[in-house]
């Protein structure tokens, strides 16, 4: 969401492969609990003055997304931001492009 933002998009469609995290955003309050603060960001950057959407897609739904997860994950790094899309993800975006799950 906040390179959709620095790049001033105004309509943006998040999928969300976790239920609960989705839950707890709805909520539109931060409880205490461990991803308190993860949540407290992503509510600032949905009441920013831009359309959002948030829905949940489970991650065969999306293997971009998972496999970018996963990749930063595996680099142990918490933020990473791409001006363009690893070489090693272009098969999954064919993949979702074409409704492959």
């Amino acid at each position: 969401m906040l390179v959709a933002w620095d790049m001033s998009f105004h309509k943006v469609l998040v999928e969300v492969n976790s239920v609960v995290v989705l839950q707890l955003v709805k909520e539109d309050t931060v409880k205490l609990n461990a991803y308190m603060l993860i949540i407290h960001d992503i509510l600032r950057l949905i009441n920013q003055n831009w359309e959002i959407q948030l829905y949940h897609r489970y991650w065969e739904g999306n293997r971009v997304a998972n496999f970018l997860a996963t990749l930063i994950l595996d680099m142990h790094d918490n933020e990473m931001k791409w001006q363009h899309p690893p070489v090693s993800v272009r098969p999954f975006v064919e993949a979702d492009s074409v409704g492959v799950a």
